[in-house]
């Protein structure tokens, strides 16, 4: 039986894909599975969540005149609706949370513990949801997730946009959910590598 349900909220831009088609190969997610694909940044919040029967992308966004870490409580308190619109729309076993490892160019490293706190707000929400059944992934490198969208290591964003829209038609609004979502499909290999030893 296919559950539609329109709780997921969608005022952020989040678009809903029945079934994922990556180069014409089908991704069948084991049921009772959850991953979710984050890409943080200080100004917006890639999301991507992957179950057996829906798949959701979409990109929240800080209101910028807002000091970082006030947008930074803002983007996570969206983040936590839609948690529990998710939780609340289906149960599952388990979950995974996969997360971008940032990547700062600052001399002063001020962008690299904005970056932290954020990926700290992220998982502790996702630690009072999912206590017993999360388990997180949180390192997933840029230049892995280039390399799974686009096929080389060093792409460029416009690259991997164009790439994420050629594979899923209308799934893909913004960089940071094309970056979500390969974080989201890199999670799935390495569970299926998991499970394979």
């Amino acid at each position: 039986m296919e559950r539609r349900s329109e709780r997921l909220p969608t005022t952020t831009g989040g678009r809903r894909i029945e079934r994922i088609a990556t180069r014409g190969v089908t991704i069948d997610i084991p049921p009772r599975l959850c991953i979710w694909g984050i890409d943080p940044s200080t100004t917006a919040i890639g999301v991507a969540m992957l179950r057996n029967d829906t798949t959701y992308t979409c990109t929240i966004k800080g209101y910028r005149r807002l000091p970082w870490w006030q947008r930074a409580i803002e983007m996570c308190l969206s983040l936590e609706m839609l948690v529990i619109a998710a939780v609340s729309e289906a149960y599952t076993e388990n979950t995974i949370l996969a997360i971008e490892m940032p990547t700062v160019y600052n001399s002063r490293g001020n962008e690299a513990v904005k970056l932290g706190d954020v990926r700290g707000m992220i998982m502790h929400l996702f630690n009072r949801f999912y206590r017993n059944t999360l388990t997180i992934i949180p390192n997933i490198a840029p230049g892995t997730l280039k390399k799974k969208l686009t096929g080389k290591g060093n792409a460029s964003k416009e690259e991997m946009i164009a790439c994420a829209k050629k594979w899923w038609i209308n799934a893909i609004g913004s960089e940071h959910e094309a970056d979500a979502l390969a974080v989201a499909l890199v999670a799935l290999e390495e569970l299926d590598a998991r499970n394979a030893r």
